[in-house]
């Protein structure tokens, strides 16, 4: 499955470049060893476990918290190592390698953080939907009772 990050319609052309980036989900191992990566960051910089029994987020999405926070995770060497291994399956115009030796070129650099926080997207939201999931029904995290559905 590609998974095309971008709404492409009114949007720059260095935006619309976007597109031709296809992020794949990398194999479990080396997911595991990104979601360790930023659990280990968020902790540290942030005070925030992801693992907590105690957490109490009333309606927020832990997930667009950790996004958030991408400029601290990608500056951590053990979270940026992490995200390049998962993007061995992911592809620049569906033939070239997003690598180390990809962002060599000056041009391509302005993509970096972009790539890297659709990369963690990709390969942590299928742990942390299911982790939400589970806060949600121990009562761990609040529902949102504002939604339409609950109306």
């Amino acid at each position: 499955m590609i998974d095309k990050f971008i709404d492409k319609s009114n949007l720059s052309t260095d935006i619309k470049e976007l597109k031709n980036f296809n992020i794949h989900p990398a194999d479990l191992k080396d997911a595991f060893e990104l979601l360790d990566g930023v659990a280990e960051k968020l902790k540290d910089s942030l005070g925030v476990d992801i693992k907590s029994d105690s957490l109490k987020l009333e309606g927020a999405d832990l997930f667009d918290m950790i996004i958030k926070s991408g400029i601290s995770l990608i500056s951590s060497k053990k979270v940026r190592e992490a995200t390049f291994k998962c993007l061995t399956r992911s592809l620049y115009k569906g033939s070239q390698n997003i690598d180390h030796a990809f962002f060599e070129n000056e041009e391509r650099r302005k993509y970096f953080i972009p790539v890297m926080v659709e990369c963690i997207r990709v390969n942590l939201s299928p742990f942390l939907s299911g982790a939400i999931m589970k806060l949600k029904e121990l009562k761990i995290i609040m529902e949102n009772t504002n939604t339409p559905e609950s109306k």
